[in-house]
């Protein structure tokens, strides 16, 4: 009776041994499962990471294509002012010589009206670049607007990828805390 008794209790032991054993195996299953995802989650936060560093590289450089394209739009518009201050300067110019120099006036006026139009033409030039330029920073600023919103992004997944991490790490501590239990 003692030794079915111990039998007993021994087979018992064995199948207990055997379920913890399992129990075993599906922790470290489990545990392995989550290594994995940590580590595919990682890479995944080192890709984010190079990601926003390629697009804050990226916005830096339209930053300073805006910043230039402002100072060249900044000069020229200086350039045409200078034009019209020199029209202006020949203009008033002009007027007080015609009236000192009657007998000069058909041909200096002739020389004048090709200069104002040759003037004209330029500030005319001037303008239409001016424009461009102002269609050219409309684009920089889109194009930086652009650049945020997708940097923004960026650090959203970025976020939201290193709290799924610290779960995930969570999750490893509990486990392993379990194991040890």
């Amino acid at each position: 009776d003692a030794l079915r008794e111990k039998t007993l209790v021994l087979e018992r032991v064995q199948r207990d041994l055997s379920q913890t054993q399992c129990q075993k195996k599906e922790i470290e299953h489990s545990y392995q499962s989550a290594q994995d995802k940590v580590s595919k989650y990682i890479g995944k936060q080192e890709s984010l990471k190079e990601r926003l560093s390629q697009l804050q590289s990226e916005n830096m450089l339209l930053q300073q294509q805006l910043d230039d394209a402002h100072n060249k739009a900044s000069s020229k518009e200086k350039v045409v002012i200078n034009i019209q201050d020199q029209f202006q300067d020949i203009l008033k110019k002009l007027e007080a010589e015609s009236q000192k120099q009657a007998l000069i006036i058909e041909a200096s006026k002739q020389e004048l009206i090709n200069e104002r139009n040759l003037l004209r033409e330029r500030m005319y030039v001037y303008e239409k670049e001016k424009v461009e330029r102002e269609v050219a920073v409309r684009q920089l600023q889109e194009e930086l607007a652009d650049t945020l919103k997708k940097q923004s992004m960026s650090e959203a997944s970025l976020e939201v990828t290193s709290r799924c991490r610290m779960n995930l790490e969570d999750e490893v501590q509990d486990l392993k805390k379990k194991l040890a239990q």
